[in-house]
């Protein structure tokens, strides 16, 4: 087998190890050398290094922070009741729709972060659509307009 071939096969078999079957440990063990350099400054250099921030980044989080599409999509209709901002509301509307369609998180997001853009928020900013929805939870109350009580997040 040509040594580009056999090369693709190893850093195929190293992600699927590493992000598929979340084992961190036994890939970088495999398939990193004695002396691993990390280029990225958030990370320790060396094997260890790696591991623990990767053992820690691929975890799942605990049971009580999960959050089914059912929930989100409770929350943000919610939020939508209770919106006054006409233009919000719609583009809240549509964060809605893009989790009842199935779309990936990026999509909900953006949605989320266009209807954040007249809340005083940068614009520019990275946002989490978890951090978005309870942080409109906090602005509107804790009831809508129509004086529904606010899922929990």
């Amino acid at each position: 087998m040509p040594d580009l071939e056999r090369n693709k096969q190893a850093v195929m078999a190293f992600y699927d190890l590493m992000f598929n079957q979340c084992r961190p440990r036994e890939a970088i063990e495999l398939y990193a050398g004695a002396d691993y350099i990390q280029h990225n400054p958030g990370v320790a250099n060396g094997k260890e290094g790696f591991i623990a921030y990767f053992e820690e980044a691929l975890d799942p989080p605990p049971p009580e922070l999960e959050a089914t599409q059912a929930d989100l999509a409770g929350l943000l209709a919610w939020i939508a009741k209770a919106e006054t901002d006409a233009a919000r509301s719609r583009l809240i509307g549509q964060a809605l729709d893009a989790i009842d369609d199935g779309l990936a998180g990026d999509a909900v997001v953006a949605r989320l972060s266009e209807a954040r853009r007249g809340l005083g928020s940068e614009a520019n900013e990275q946002a989490d659509a978890i951090d978005l929805l309870a942080q409109r939870v906090r602005e509107l109350g804790r009831t809508s307009a129509a004086g529904e009580a606010a899922p929990s997040v």
